[in-house]
């Protein structure tokens, strides 16, 4: 597996700009986004799979895998997900498969009154 993000401790601010999301931030070891470029890049060479593992302050743990994930960085990073099954819940199919790519700085979703990454 490729860790593509990892929010473990709050060591780093995920509230960034359209330009860090394309390269990447933090350090591999710790709290890290790798950056939809390279993540476009993996996705375009095969079919990728898709795992999401969440644990909450309790250590309760649930996951959502999808048996088809794709980042479209010709539409702004446009997400392609499908074939979910999990414990999590699918938020990422329902709600947010064929949506671009979205940042304060680079409003590219589908709604009219707000910005869906300031929520």
């Amino acid at each position: 597996w490729t860790v593509i993000q990892n929010r473990f401790d709050g060591n780093e601010d995920f509230f960034r700009n359209w330009t860090d999301y394309i390269d990447g931030f933090g350090n591999v070891n710790d709290d890290h986004y790798l950056g939809n470029a390279l993540i476009s890049s993996l996705t375009e060479q095969s079919v990728i799979e898709l795992q999401v593992e969440l644990e909450d302050w309790d250590s309760v743990q649930a996951y959502a895998h999808y048996q088809k994930f794709y980042v479209d960085a010709r539409n702004d990073y446009q997400l392609e997900v499908v074939s979910y099954h999990g414990t999590a819940g699918d938020s990422l199919e329902k709600h947010h498969a064929g949506q671009p790519f979205s940042t304060f700085d680079a409003d590219h979703d589908i709604l009219d009154d707000r910005n869906c990454a300031e929520a």
